[in-house]
């Protein structure tokens, strides 16, 4: 598997980088309003608490659903209700990560890179595929994706979940609360612009039939881009295809009332 160097968010910087300052950082949209055929956004800047407002033809929103249940918007009834229905499908992952002070997984037992599974709550341990023989690592101690451990891992704080991820990973390696040490984790139920790490349409029987094409088909200037917009959920792939099909959409509306 291909990984940037720096960790997945070199991506979204290297598309910072380029298109030079037309992302406007620390804009929180707080309103999604229609303006005759077009639209109009009203975003709140987190740091100066000004509003502005931005207006166009179309928008193409990749806010997740269990965001974007409690923006203020402009959208159809039909619309609505499917980003209602998405919204309680979000999956509440968990990952808890440890700084080693020493690669302890590649001198003591030779492991490099890969992932040991476990029954327990952590689900896996993830070791790390880079910087082979370094001073210190970064080991992945939990990545729980199975539901009733993510929610017991959410609502632990996060010392909690330090101290349970070592109890489970002491099953694996004895003696692991001696070979880690400063612990990080992330519950995104908790993380507020996410409210959920992806959706499972499947969660609720006949939502990706009913609910998943009302999206897919745009509302007026409205359209929805993001991994809950494709059928590679819980990946950045999803979120790509998922906005070149609404450009392509886009395209060809604005082709056909050109001609």
């Amino acid at each position: 598997m291909l990984q940037p160097v720096g960790g997945m968010d070199m991506i979204v910087r290297a598309f910072d980088r380029v298109l030079g300052g037309m992302i406007r950082h620390n804009e929180e949209v707080v309103r999604i309003e229609r303006v005759g055929e077009g639209a109009r956004i009203i975003s709140l800047d987190r740091s100066s608490g000004r509003r502005s407002a931005l207006e166009a033809d179309f928008v193409i929103c990749t806010i997740p659903l269990s965001v974007l249940e409690h923006i203020p918007a402009d959208f159809s009834p039909a619309v609505s209700h499917a980003i209602s229905v998405g919204a309680k499908m979000y999956f509440p992952a968990v990952k808890v990560a440890f700084e080693a002070p020493r690669r302890w997984w590649e001198t003591d037992q030779q492991l490099y890179g890969g992932i040991s599974w476990t029954g327990r709550d952590i689900t896996q341990i993830w070791y790390p595929s880079h910087g082979f023989h370094g001073e210190k690592g970064v080991l992945v101690g939990a990545y729980i994706w199975s539901h009733d451990p993510a929610r017991r891992f959410t609502a632990m704080t996060p010392a909690e979940r330090h101290a349970a991820a070592i109890s489970d990973g002491e099953r694996l390696h004895p003696g692991y609360e001696r070979l880690v040490g400063p612990a990080v984790s992330v519950a995104w139920a908790k993380i507020p612009y996410s409210l959920g790490a992806w959706i499972e349409w499947e969660t609720i029987s006949g939502a990706r039939q009913a609910e998943y094409p009302t999206l897919l088909a745009g509302d007026g200037p409205f359209y929805f881009a993001g991994e809950h917009m494709s059928y590679v959920t819980a990946w950045q792939e999803g979120a790509v295809q998922s906005a070149h099909y609404a450009v392509s959409e886009i395209a060809e509306r604005v082709a056909a009332t050109s001609k």
